[in-house]
């Protein structure tokens, strides 16, 4: 067995009631938190809003190449550890929700003004990773995977910031005039 597996085994330990509700809980739902507050900030017109987004969407379309060109099992589909939420026994690597979380997340530490917020959906995205695992659905080095993934996605949407304001601008100009 691998390090990847023993970790895996270390941090999936189900048995505590309150800790799996509370675990399942931010594995499958505390995702939309994130979103939630990335949304409220496009409602408020923050541009930071719109290279976020790109940020999670270049993140996840990375994340689809990776599974249609490479498969790995689950835990659960190995027979390995203990599964507490239901999923597809699809390509573990890397996590959609790791990479979501964190791909909306990391574009806030780039800005002076909203590191702290940046540094704050940061955790809750790596904690939705580690719950995750703690869950039976992905392994130690899916989160990792999502991370570098989530890396790359920011540092395209930042890189193309003033592109992405540039359409953003262009577009409600459109809409405006009509």
């Amino acid at each position: 067995m691998g390090l990847n597996e023993e970790i895996f085994l270390m941090i999936n330990k189900p048995g505590n009631p309150l800790l799996d509700l509370t675990m399942i809980f931010v594995a499958k739902y505390l995702i939309y938190f994130v979103g939630g507050y990335v949304f409220y900030l496009l409602l408020k017109r923050d541009k930071k809003a719109l290279i976020v987004i790109v940020s999670g969407l270049i993140g996840i379309l990375i994340n689809q190449g990776i599974s249609l060109a490479y498969y790995h099992p689950r835990p659960f589909a190995q027979g390995l550890g203990s599964q507490i939420i239901s999923h597809s026994a699809d390509s573990s690597f890397p996590s959609d929700h790791a990479t979501a979380g964190l791909s909306l997340a990391f574009p806030f530490l780039f800005y002076k003004k909203s590191r702290t917020k940046g540094i704050i959906l940061t955790l809750l995205a790596f904690l939705i990773g580690f719950a995750r695992i703690y869950c039976g659905v992905h392994y130690p080095l899916d989160i990792i995977g999502s991370a570098i993934v989530s890396l790359i996605a920011t540092l395209i949407a930042y890189a193309s910031r003033e592109k992405i304001i540039s359409f953003e601008k262009l577009v409600t100009r459109k809409i405006m005039k009509h």
